[in-house]
């Protein structure tokens, strides 16, 4: 089956998933400690959906949907590099890299403070954006 037409299927059993969840913690058989992958894998989804929605957004120039998407996903997930780089990312589409550098270097700070969480090819881009957006605040 092709991933598009699965798509729904996947929406669907997440959320007949969800309801399954809710019903057990409220009989107190679920805890969110039990199964902290599952409750982590369903962020990440919210998160990879969200962040995804701004992007297409950004692209489509679509700025002040855009700018509602990427608020959002920082209302939401302040913690993710993310929902900072999104946001630096319509501000440097709309040439505007004087508002976009502020997010850009909070993006790369929360990469640096986690070399854990995420990759050095990342930290790499993170600093390339910052530096470009550096040089079109001086000009």
């Amino acid at each position: 089956m092709p991933i598009e037409r699965a798509d729904p299927f996947t929406v669907g059993a997440w959320r007949g998933f969800d309801s399954a969840i809710e019903l057990l913690k409220r009989f107190g058989i679920l805890y969110k400690d039990h199964m902290p992958w599952l409750f982590h894998r369903r962020k990440v989804e919210d998160l990879d959906e969200l962040s995804n929605q701004a992007n297409d957004l950004i692209r489509a120039g679509r700025w002040d949907d855009a700018e509602k998407s990427c608020r959002r996903l920082r209302e939401l997930f302040p913690d993710e590099v993310e929902a900072d780089d999104r946001l630096a990312q319509l501000y440097q589409a709309q040439k505007n890299y004087a508002q976009a550098l502020p997010y850009a270097q909070a993006a790369l700070d929360k990469a640096r403070g986690n070399p854990d969480k995420f990759d050095p090819e990342l930290v790499t881009d993170l600093e390339d954006r910052v530096a470009f957006v550096k040089g079109k605040v001086r000009l």
